[in-house]
């Protein structure tokens, strides 16, 4: 994106003068957007007690502000850019820039982003419900370990619910034949879930910091 705003003069007037309609809505809707960038933080505490680290307060707020940095950077040059050179999505930025070898690029990033998104999903993931099914809000087979001590029952359903999930969210509108764009919907309603589990996260957490059932929470 640096590269095509040294190469093209700034659009930045142009492209406020054509924004119409603004309103709390759709500034809003761009910040529940935004959110998504944040999304995977909430499983980090699932796997504290399978590493030998003990400063995780520390990695999270540094990789926070690194997140708001980076898409703040990042909107200050969109905001520059001439919107039609990106017309066919963030790909575009890689390919007009790059040719062939930026979409090898691209390729390969996703391809690796993908890998270590299912690896680090099948760490973290079954281990909510392992929690939610040690409190009694699940059933109880969810807590059974194999002979490796991982949860193997837990990890099985974090598996189907993904390829049900999958099935419903993505083949099942293309079989239906949606005219709505149901991924980026789909995207938007999860953004509200992190949204209201990030504000009841930290209402919890001051709550019983308030009934000294949490102490010595170590920012740094």
């Amino acid at each position: 994106m640096v590269i095509l705003v040294a190469r093209n003069a700034s659009n930045l007037v142009e492209n406020f003068k054509n924004v119409k309609d603004v309103n709390a809505y759709l500034i809003f809707s761009t910040i529940i957007t935004f959110m998504f960038a944040f999304g995977g933080v909430e499983t980090t505490p699932n796997i504290a007690n399978n590493v030998q680290f003990n400063k995780f307060s520390k990695a999270l707020i540094i990789a926070i502000v690194t997140i708001i940095g980076f898409y703040t950077i990042a909107y200050i040059l969109f905001l520059n850019l001439n919107l039609n050179l990106i017309s066919d999505g963030f790909i575009q930025v890689y390919k007009t820039v790059l040719g062939t070898t930026g979409l090898v690029i691209f390729s390969i990033y996703l391809l690796f982003y993908n890998i270590s998104s299912t690896m680090t999903s099948t760490l973290a993931n079954p281990k909510v419900l392992v929690s939610a099914a040690q409190i009694g809000f699940l059933p109880s087979f969810l807590t059974r370990t194999n002979r490796f001590n991982q949860h193997r029952n837990a990890i099985i359903t974090n598996a189907v619910l993904i390829i049900v999930s999958m099935f419903i969210f993505t083949l099942l509108p293309m079989f239906l034949k949606l005219n709505t764009n149901f991924f980026r919907n789909v995207i938007n309603m999860g953004t509200i879930a992190f949204l209201l589990q990030y504000v009841l996260s930290f209402i919890t957490i001051f709550v019983l910091v308030k009934q000294k059932k949490i102490t010595n929470i170590r920012w740094w």
